[in-house]
């Protein structure tokens, strides 16, 4: 796409100069439509810019036509008139593509600090969102249900046992299954500390109960042990203090 950019920008800047050091028929008239429409241009959206780029062409085609006929000019003169006429053509043309290329690098550049961002926001090769993530989703999906009136509610895995890789092993199977067992882009889990905690919005009780069994279920069948290496424990949030204080594990 660099290469491109640049080929194009020698490309207009090599027709430019030729319109301005050419001794062409109505060679001024050609320097302000180019001027001009630089201007316009910048300020159109989509296909708007082509359409202004074919209707400036055949605009200024039709008008060296009519000077052609009107003053009786020289074959010689003519064909002045058809160079101009493609200088201008070529000039409009190229800078067309020129702006749509830049556009479409300016998009994938926002695409990718976009990307950037949600990468950012999420751990590596899990998927949950970091607890700085965490916490402002939370806040903004607990405002959002207070003022619809809906319910909030926190679950919270806490792998037991006394080795530390082994827990760690476990919160990332219950990050893994509780990420499955959610509402895409609309649930939230995170992985703080050694735990798991998964707010769900826009729910009641029976659904935060529904939203455990799934991932309780898929825990049963991952891990071979009569009792789950865990502990899971559920809360109704109700406002940012209460969420700030479960967030930080002093009331799990």
């Amino acid at each position: 796409m660099t290469v491109q950019f640049g080929v194009l920008l020698i490309m207009l800047g090599g027709v430019g100069y030729w319109l301005i050091s050419g001794d062409w028929h109505y060679g001024s008239t050609a320097l302000a439509i180019c001027g001009g429409s630089l201007v316009i241009m910048s300020f159109l959206k989509g296909r708007f810019v082509f359409i202004y780029t074919v209707s400036a062409s055949l605009a200024f085609g039709f008008f060296l036509t009519g000077a052609a006929f009107l003053r009786g000019s020289a074959q010689y003169t003519q064909v002045g008139y058809m160079y101009v006429h493609l200088l201008v053509t070529a000039f409009l043309l190229i800078y067309w593509v020129l702006q749509a290329s830049l556009q479409t690098l300016l998009r994938e550049n926002r695409d990718l600090r976009d990307h950037v961002s949600v990468l950012e926001q999420h751990v590596p090769n899990i998927g949950a969102l970091t607890l700085t993530a965490f916490i402002s989703q939370g806040k903004k999906a607990l405002a959002g249900a207070m003022r619809r009136d809906e319910e909030v509610w926190l679950l919270t895995f806490t792998p037991t046992g006394k080795n530390r890789r082994l827990r760690k092993l476990v919160q990332e199977k219950i990050a893994n299954m509780a990420l499955q067992a959610v509402r895409d882009e609309y649930d939230f889990v995170s992985m703080p500390d050694d735990k798991v905690m998964v707010l769900l919005q826009g729910t009641t009780e029976g659904g935060a109960v529904t939203a455990a069994m799934r991932i309780l279920s898929g825990a049963r069948d991952n891990f071979n042990e009569i009792d789950l290496p865990f502990t899971l424990t559920k809360k109704k949030l109700t406002n940012d203090v209460e969420f700030e204080e479960w967030k930080g594990g002093r009331s799990a």
